[in-house]
């Protein structure tokens, strides 16, 4: 922003004059104090943003496999006006919103085989998969370690001696 980087000062002066009239409504005219609209409105909202801007983007060399599509999403998706379905966003950008799902169904195969299958069923799906998964560590890669990420290692109790149940050893190996 200070370097002004192709007229973005331009961009967030407009964005800082549109607030004032909503910073002025809600303070003079809904009376409500600007910590808490912000602790209930803006940090959830910029939360459920960050939801879908991380499931939709993931780095991969080939463009077309950097966006995903997320299919079953009813709530979120009329929220984020069904740019859940963000392969079809990139196919089209002009396209209309509301014309997204009947252009989806009828181009799905294509989209799904130039994103690699970058498809997740609902949102519920993403947190399932990231949220409470173990996580990749990247300190390494961005000290400039160019070694494939792996698997966070796990802590392990020491084992009792003797054989182990087949169950038992399988619940311990890491995933693929």
């Amino acid at each position: 922003m200070l370097r002004n980087d192709e007229g973005k000062r331009a961009i967030w002066l407009e964005h800082l004059l549109w607030c004032l009239p909503v910073l002025a409504w809600l303070t003079f005219i809904c009376h409500m104090p600007l910590w808490i609209y912000v602790l209930t409105m803006v940090v959830p909202g910029n939360g459920i943003l960050l939801i879908r801007s991380f499931a939709e983007h993931r780095a991969r060399p080939g463009v077309l496999e950097r966006t995903a599509i997320v299919e079953g999403s009813w709530l979120l998706g009329p929220l984020f006006l069904f740019n859940n379905l963000h392969a079809m966003h990139h196919e089209e950008p002009a396209m209309p919103w509301y014309e997204y799902n009947a252009r989806y169904r009828l181009i799905r195969p294509r989209l799904v085989a130039e994103n690699a299958g970058l498809v997740y069923s609902t949102y519920f799906d993403v947190a399932r998969r990231f949220l409470f998964a173990r996580t990749m560590c990247c300190a390494t890669r961005r000290a400039g370690c160019r070694a494939p990420l792996r698997p966070a290692a796990r802590s392990r109790r020491p084992s009792p001696p003797g054989p182990r149940p087949v169950a038992a050893r399988t619940a311990q190996r890491l995933p693929p």
